[in-house]
């Protein structure tokens, strides 16, 4: 069995509304945030508007803390609005925690999703999964592994190993290996993006 849960879109559904509810809307921008662009956990809490983050181009820019490479990339429109609506007057960097004032403490982050977790009932998964989850959602679109390495910061060889762990038993990618054979028909999810919402990344 794998060591590590991976994250589904509807567990990043269930998790961001969770989050909202709990009164910690930037939360919930930063869980979708991990999903659609597998920075670290670390990274996340510093990105910063203006900096990071270009509010008109619903775009982060950033160097990659692993590999020092300088990125554009692009979030959905359901992303950028969550950022927007969990945005502090005046403050410099994207998501604050309410409680505080200040961006999450990452020591804090960890026990405060646990205590959302168990309110909102739901898989047990960890925030960092998230990290290696985008890579496993980003293969099963069939990316390559440049093409995901150059999304989530992470050496190819790196990505190789996650895959190694996570995608042999990936019903999707099996779906998908079928369908280039020609033995069945492509998968809906793989035709027409996401199947739960039309959300992908």
């Amino acid at each position: 069995k794998s060591k590590v849960a991976i994250w589904e879109q509807a567990d990043v559904d269930h998790y961001a509304w969770a989050s909202a509810v709990a009164g910690h809307p930037a939360l919930a921008a930063m869980i979708v945030t991990g999903w659609e662009i597998g920075q670290r956990v670390t990274d996340l809490r510093m990105f910063r508007l203006g900096a990071s983050y270009s509010d008109s181009e619903g775009a982060f820019r950033f160097y990659q803390s692993k590999t020092d490479s300088y990125v554009t990339i692009p979030v959905s429109e359901y992303c950028a609005g969550l950022i927007s609506a969990a945005r502090v007057p005046d403050a410099l960097y994207l998501f604050i925690n309410p409680d505080t004032g200040a961006p999450y403490e990452e020591s804090r982050l960890g026990h405060l999703f646990q205590r959302i977790r168990r309110l909102a009932g739901g898989r047990s998964l960890t925030l960092r999964a998230l990290r290696h989850s985008c890579v496993v959602q980003l293969a099963r679109f069939e990316c390559t592994v440049p093409e995901i390495a150059s999304i989530t910061g992470h050496s190819p060889a790196s990505v190789e190993q996650i895959l190694r762990l996570y995608l042999p038993r990936d019903n999707l990618v099996a779906w998908n290996a079928q369908a280039k054979r020609g033995l069945v028909r492509k998968s809906a999810r793989t035709r027409d993006g996401q199947k739960s919402n039309g959300r992908g990344s």
